[in-house]
């Protein structure tokens, strides 16, 4: 399990403003915070949480406590959706997830966010057209996983140089 970064405080502010961030998800986070040393008291009330997939209303209030108290603003939906997609591309690019798992997470992410926004275009909005290909071609022609690999990480490399 990896350690805690407040990047993925962060991070989960971010999804959370998406309304994509799951209780568990937050409930974990929270027990790695703990096993690193924080003992806030929102921190402690998550981590103890025992049901394993608990309601975001069971949770999400001593998680935005929580967000408080680490200085962590949650951000607004057009921002939190440029943090996750950053995200999620450095971690394809500097190899933290394996490229299909990145660009599944991503697309999970702002592609459930936009479901219910009409004429909302994820490709063109946000410059993510080519990786929106590479999340399709990955169940459409699995024989060629090494290459849209290779691509997806050239892809978020690229995007990241032009958007930082």
């Amino acid at each position: 399990m990896p350690g805690f970064r407040i990047d993925d405080l962060r991070l989960a502010a971010a999804r959370h403003a998406l309304g994509v961030l799951r209780g568990e998800e937050i409930v974990g986070l929270a027990r790695r915070a703990a096993e690193a040393g924080d003992a806030a008291e929102p921190v402690c009330e998550l981590a103890t949480v025992r049901d394993p997939y608990p309601a975001m209303g069971d949770v999400a209030d001593p998680f935005e406590t929580w967000l408080r108290a680490a200085g962590v603003d949650a951000p607004d939906p057009d921002a939190a959706m440029w943090l996750v997609i950053r995200s999620r591309l450095a971690e394809i690019a500097n190899g933290a997830a394996a490229p299909r798992t990145g660009v599944t997470s991503l697309m999970d992410d702002v592609l459930t966010h936009l479901r219910d926004r009409p004429g909302a275009r994820l490709g063109e909005s946000h410059d993510l057209g080519e990786l929106v290909g590479v999340y399709y071609a990955y169940d459409s022609s699995p024989e060629g996983r090494e290459a849209h690999d290779a691509l997806a990480r050239s892809l978020a490399q690229a995007w990241l140089t032009r958007h930082g």
